[in-house]
């Protein structure tokens, strides 16, 4: 497939004009493709593993609804693991024909495949493993920036992950020097800022890591997940420019989505569902306008 090249200008669609007008220009989508993750990670918030063929969303439903995202600033791809999704590569050409960044987050498995890992582990062919990855990265559009985990959960799920890790921080460094496109990095999602310090240093790739403090600790210190969600102000409202979207529906914010699929609390931050109905065009506008956030 080939590359899709940023377009100069991007004129935004309907939805997307009044998402920038609400967020001075800040628009954005996230898009859950799946649950399905090739790992069990303990700190997963989405509860993400093997056997969660189920949460993919209908690829066909989605490229519908990515159409109205026309000229909207950013769109980040996500899961689970979301290169599991059988249309990952096409989902992931139509976001980039329609914004002007796209994220993905990703454990990067998939650019490989787990058995291969396994195997060059074994012989540790390190040199096999950067060629492959160079060859899987070649492939995707010139404004995407993928994002993979540095953090002690992955490489506790999956015992050869470490090989994976230093195959791949070596790439990264490459590609960063060499200002290649796509743009890669990690995140550091850890319960402490020294062990994101030690990976960072372990791994070399202090200069495209950004750190963070796992988020799940703060559910285990409430009574029950829902006084949690309800104990912030910002799960209980929208967040101006934001779409949320998974195979359960559309959301205004992340915690609204993250509680329907953990626990399956509905708030009224649940907008709507979109359907691929013959003939239901710029339906996803029209969610939102149902939700009177217009």
């Amino acid at each position: 497939m080939p590359k899709n090249r940023k377009p100069a200008d991007l004129k935004p669609s309907p939805l997307v004009a009044r998402l920038n007008a609400q967020s001075d220009g800040n628009s954005f989508a996230f898009i859950y493709l799946t649950n399905e993750c090739q790992l069990g990670c303990a700190h997963c918030s989405f509860q993400s593993g093997p056997g969660y063929s189920h949460t993919r969303i209908d690829g066909s439903l989605l490229l519908r609804a990515i159409e109205e995202l026309k000229g909207i600033r950013d769109i980040t791809i996500s899961g689970g693991e979301p290169m599991l999704h059988p249309d990952f590569r096409t989902i992931l050409h139509k976001a980039a024909q329609q914004a002007r960044v796209v994220y993905v987050l990703s454990n990067g498995i998939s650019l490989v495949g787990k058995n291969s890992i396994t195997a060059l582990a074994r012989r540790n062919d390190l040199r096999g493993l950067k060629k492959k990855l160079r060859t899987a990265l070649d492939d995707l559009p010139d404004h995407v920036h993928i994002l993979f985990p540095l953090d002690t959960f992955h490489l506790r799920a999956f015992r050869r992950y470490d090989f994976f890790l230093e195959g791949l921080s070596a790439v990264v460094r490459e590609r960063e020097r060499l200002r290649l496109k796509p743009a890669l990095g990690f995140l550091s999602n850890e319960v402490s800022p020294r062990i994101s310090d030690e990976l960072i240093k372990r791994f070399s790739v202090a200069s495209c890591t950004h750190r963070g403090t796992a988020l799940f600790a703060p559910w285990r210190k409430s009574k029950t997940v829902q006084e949690w969600y309800y104990s912030h102000p910002l799960n209980r409202r929208p967040f101006a420019g934001g779409v949320y979207i998974n195979y359960k529906g559309v959301y205004l914010n992340e915690a609204s989505l993250l509680m329907d699929l953990r626990e399956g609390i509905a708030t009224d931050l649940k907008i709507g569902m979109l359907s691929n109905a013959p003939g239901e065009h710029n339906q996803l506008e029209r969610v939102y306008r149902r939700a009177l956030f217009f």
